[in-house]
């Protein structure tokens, strides 16, 4: 089975063009050679947004600014004994911003850093 594939801009635009002058969907598929679903998917498309191209997708939403991403270093720089659920507790002490020390964790591994951590019993 064949990957899916986007179709062209410029076939988006000729087919939106082609529907609001009334040309049926046989004569489309004759000139563009595009499938039905492309058709019928560009229309959809074009009557919910106005628009003739997909979106870029959008990407996850980031929960911590860059300053705080730098705080985090700091923090975890200045005392290696802090661990991910200090650092984050002393940042929302400091801010209004909460996150979980989950975040905290994964933007120290972003840094190359380690936060403390605690011993077992």
């Amino acid at each position: 089975m064949r990957k899916r594939r986007s179709i062209n801009p410029v076939t988006r635009s000729k087919i939106v063009l082609l529907h609001q002058q009334n040309v049926s969907f046989l004569n489309i598929n004759k000139q563009l050679g595009c499938s039905k679903t492309a058709y019928v998917q560009t229309w959809k498309l074009y009557q919910a947004t106005g628009q003739q191209k997909i979106g870029k997708g959008r990407a996850l939403r980031e929960k911590t600014t860059v300053q705080i991403d730098w705080r985090i270093h700091r923090l975890s720089e200045g005392n290696r004994m802090l661990t991910a659920v200090g650092i984050c507790k002393q940042l929302s002490d400091e801010t209004d911003i909460s996150f979980t020390p989950q975040t905290v964790r994964n933007r120290l591994k972003e840094f190359d850093c380690s936060a403390g951590s605690l011993e077992r019993l």
